[in-house]
């Protein structure tokens, strides 16, 4: 699996998605635009400091998700009745279901302060919303 993060703002929040990632022996992560790493972001990467060594940073979400045969883009709203959003997000328990049979899905997360905008969630085949 491939973790997106699109206009990362914090290097200590990429640091902290790198440590999660290594808990999970998920090791590609791909950045589209976003902040440098700095020694705050590796400080809290833990165990994922090589999982920042090795990001790939991207110009724009198309060129991030090419290599993946399924986006899966992430959101907190709740579209309820509201017509301006094209799919309702799927829970999050349904991943394993919606991953099953690719060889390479890719979970999509948007900037810290707001989210994926609707042109980036209409990239992605899936969404799906993560009750935190």
């Amino acid at each position: 699996m491939k973790i997106v993060l699109v206009e990362p703002q914090h290097p200590g929040n990429v640091g902290a998605v790198a440590r999660a990632m290594a808990n999970f022996a998920v090791e590609d992560l791909a950045l589209v635009k976003g902040c440098k790493i700095d020694d705050d972001g590796y400080a809290r990467s833990k165990s994922g400091k090589s999982i920042l060594e090795n990001l790939r940073r991207f110009d724009n979400l198309e060129a991030a998700l090419a290599d993946c045969d399924v986006a899966i883009g992430t959101s907190g709203i709740k579209p309820e009745g509201d017509k301006r959003w094209f799919r309702v997000p799927k829970n999050v328990k349904e991943l394993p279901d919606i991953i099953k049979e690719r060889e390479k899905p890719a979970l999509v997360f948007g900037r810290e302060n707001y989210g994926l905008y609707r042109e980036e969630l209409a990239m992605c085949e899936v969404t799906i919303t993560i009750p935190t």
